[in-house]
């Protein structure tokens, strides 16, 4: 007798559409991220929970989703987007996550939840490197913890190709206080050197100090190393599998 497997989030979905109460929130969550035109798209698919197993079908991995009621148009995002792409909008899209990473991305268990990585050895001032992160769903690496400095340390040692890199994290010096993007001050700090130059107000972790950190003016430019974050409590256990 052939035996069958299926993973448990294919379980769930199959469940799902045998259930006429079952809700797209079951396997993922809403987002106001919006698809873009690399996502794969096929049109005459009326639900959203029709999309999600359309999606499912085409690749188990996928990290959103996007449907248009009106339209009957679903977008499958499996990778973030590129530099050439652009973004789709409309009054009824609607998109969600589904608690996986991107293509291009890593991920690693953060306590209860799971942060996606990607390492970008391309050379780009602060601000421009924070701007890349933020166009594809996430932010330049937030340093918290002495966990989630280590997680950096093991990501880029396995990444890099130089014998020495320099890479930005999440960090800006504003009236005497370091602070992460929402404003909220520094829990952790990877910091090692500070300068007396009032332009150094963002952070650069070296790899050849243990991956700590210096203050650097947005004139430097340093490798990159872009985050997104997934709380557990939006998912399904079995999606942490």
């Amino acid at each position: 007798m052939k035996t069958i497997m299926i993973s448990a989030l294919q379980l769930v979905l199959i469940l799902c559409i045998a259930v006429t109460v079952c809700s797209i929130q079951n396997v993922a969550r809403e987002s106001t991220h919006v698809p873009f035109t690399s996502c794969n798209n096929q049109g005459g698919i009326s639900t959203v929970l029709k999309c999600y197993r359309h999606c499912m079908r085409q690749r188990d991995v996928f990290y959103m989703i996007g449907h248009d009621p009106g339209m009957e148009k679903c977008y499958c995002c499996h990778s973030a987007p590129g530099i050439d792409d652009i973004f789709i909008t409309g009054e009824e899209l609607q998109t969600y996550i589904t608690g996986q990473c991107p293509m291009e991305y890593t991920a690693f268990q953060y306590g209860e939840h799971r942060i996606c990585l990607r390492y970008v050895e391309s050379s780009q001032n602060y601000l421009d490197a924070v701007d890349v992160c933020s166009r594809e769903g996430g932010d330049v690496i937030r340093l918290d913890t002495e966990e989630k400095h280590d997680i950096l340390r093991l990501f880029v040692e396995g990444k890099r190709q130089l014998p020495e890199v320099e890479v930005w994290v999440q960090g800006i010096y504003d009236n005497g206080t370091w602070r992460y993007h929402d404003g909220s001050e520094f829990t952790y700090t990877c910091l090692n050197r500070a300068s007396q130059d009032p332009a150094e107000i963002y952070m650069r972790a070296r790899s050849q100090g243990n991956y700590n950190c210096n203050d650097a003016g947005n004139w430097r430019v340093a490798f990159y190393v872009c985050e997104m974050y997934i709380p557990h409590a939006w998912f399904l256990n079995s999606l942490f599998v």
